[in-house]
C-alpha cells in the first residue's frame, strides 16, 4: 500500500481491532485518526509507515493495547496523542515491545496513568525524544526502554518502579541528572552506561536498593560524586569504570560483594 495517503473511518465506526501488519509499509500515509471503538492496535500494524507524522484518537478512546512493533520505523512520527484533554481517563494498559522503536522524529510523549506495562525497547533509538512523562504505576523499566535516546535530557522515574533493567538508559547522552526512587531494588547491567552528561545521581532516602549490576554507570564522564545507599550488598564489575570526573564515593558497610574493575580508569578518585 505504498501509495495510500489517507484512511478515513466513519464517525460511528464499530472497529475494535486493527490487525497485525494491517498498514505495514504504507509509506505514503501521513496521519491517522483512530476511532474511539478501537481497543487493540495489533503487532506491526503501522510498522515502517515512514511518512506518518501524527496519530490521534477520537474521544473517548477505548484503546487498551498497543502491540509489538506497532509503530516501529515510523521515522516521521512527531505526535501521538493518547488523550484529548487532561480530564479524559485513558484505558490504555500496555505498550508492546519496540512499539515506537526507531521513531527518530518523535520529540515528546505522555504515558497515561492507566498504563501498567511498557515492553522492552519501546522507545529505543528515538533519537529526538527530549521529553517523556510517565504518569503510570510501572514496576519495571524494561531492557532498552530508552536506550540510545540521545536527546533525552530529563525523566522522572515513577515511585512505583522496583527494577531498572539492562541497557534501559544506555547512551542517553544529554541526560544530566537522575533521581532513583526509594522503591528501586535493582539497577541492571549497562543501564546508564555512556550517559556522558550525567553529573548527578540522587538516591531517595530509605532506599530499598540492593544491587548495582555490571557496567551500570560506566562512562558517566561528568559524575563527580555518589553515595551508595545503605542497603546495597552488591556492586558489579566495571560499575563506575571510566567515570573520569569521579572524586568521591561513599560505600556502606552493607556491601559484601565487590566486582572487578569497579573504578577502572578513574584518575581523580581519592
Amino acid at each position: 500500500c505504498s501509495s495510500l495517503k489517507e484512511i478515513i473511518f466513519e464517525k460511528k465506526s464499530s472497529l475494535k481491532i486493527i490487525g497485525s501488519s494491517s498498514f505495514e509499509n504504507c509509506s505514503s500515509l501521513t496521519d491517522i485518526m483512530i476511532p474511539s471503538s478501537v481497543e487493540n492496535i495489533d503487532n506491526y500494524s503501522f510498522k515502517e509507515c515512514s511518512s506518518l507524522k501524527e496519530v490521534s484518537f477520537v474521544y473517548p478512546s477505548s484503546l487498551i493495547k498497543i502491540g509489538i512493533k506497532s509503530f516501529d520505523g515510523c521515522t516521521s512520527l512527531i505526535i501521538i496523542q493518547f488523550l484529548s484533554s487532561k480530564s479524559e481517563q485513558s484505558k490504555l494498559n500496555s505498550i508492546g515491545k519496540y512499539a515506537f522503536n526507531n521513531c527518530t522524529s518523535l520529540k515528546e510523549m505522555i504515558i497515561p496513568s492507566s498504563v501498567a506495562m511498557i515492553g522492552e525497547g519501546s522507545f529505543y533509538m528515538c533519537i529526538s525524544l527530549n521529553d517523556i512523562k510517565i504518569q503510570s504505576s510501572l514496576e519495571t523499566i524494561e531492557n532498552n526502554l530508552f536506550g540510545e535516546c540521545e536527546s533525552l535530557s530529563s525523566i522522572i522515574i515513577p515511585t512505583s518502579v522496583k527494577t531498572i533493567e539492562n541497557n534501559s538508559f544506555i547512551n542517553c547522552k544529554k541526560l544530566t541528572e537522575i533521581i532513583i526512587p526509594s522503591s528501586v531494588e535493582s539497577i541492571g547491567r549497562y543501564s546508564f552506561k555512556g550517559c556522558s552528561s550525567l553529573s548527578k545521581i540522587e538516591f531517595e532516602k530509605i532506599s530499598c536498593l540492593k544491587e548495582i549490576k555490571n557496567n551500570s554507570f560506566e562512562k558517566c564522564k561528568l559524575l563527580t560524586q555518589i553515595t551508595i545507599p545503605s542497603f546495597v550488598t552488591s556492586i558489579g564489575d566495571n560499575a563506575f569504570s571510566f567515570c573520569s570526573s569521579l572524586t568521591q564515593i561513599s560505600i556502606p558497610s552493607s556491601v559484601t560483594s565487590f566486582g572487578y574493575h569497579i573504578f577502572d580508569r578513574i584518575i581523580n578518585s581519592r
